[in-house]
């Protein structure tokens, strides 16, 4: 059953008072958005015949995108890591993550996200690092 919209807002409150939650679920989704920009830019160059509102966040297409404009990724699951489809397990991917934060307010997410907080952000600067260097 599905919660009334004012318990889900109350919930996520409580949980965003707790301190240091609040700050690193912003740096968290403030770090995805990054990642993204940079994703976007290179798909937008990679698949130039769709237009930027249409074009998804493939991982096979972010991968070739990547590829074709001369950034490489020695393990690829980085990619997997941060713009993954699986949500089923434990280690759900960063886009994930971001979509049921920002979109359902999911207090479970959150809760990963602080946990998981160290591993969700240095993996994302790494990202971030091998594109800049690269590009």
């Amino acid at each position: 059953m599905q919660m009334r919209p004012q318990t889900v807002i109350n919930q996520i409150n409580e949980i965003f008072n707790t301190e240091g939650y609040r700050e690193k679920v912003y740096n968290f989704l403030n770090k995805f958005s990054q990642c993204e920009v940079y994703a976007r830019y290179f798909l937008e160059k990679y698949l130039d015949d769709i237009a930027p509102e249409d074009i998804a966040l493939i991982r096979e297409d972010i991968i070739s995108a990547f590829n074709e404009n001369g950034i490489y990724f020695d393990d690829e699951r980085i990619i997997t890591f941060i713009f993954g489809k699986g949500d089923k397990s434990q280690k759900r991917a960063c886009r994930i993550l971001r979509n049921k934060i920002t979109h359902k307010l999911n207090k479970t997410c959150v809760n990963k996200v602080v946990t998981r907080y160290e591993e969700l952000i240095s993996t994302m600067n790494n990202f971030i690092q091998i594109v800049d260097e690269q590009s």
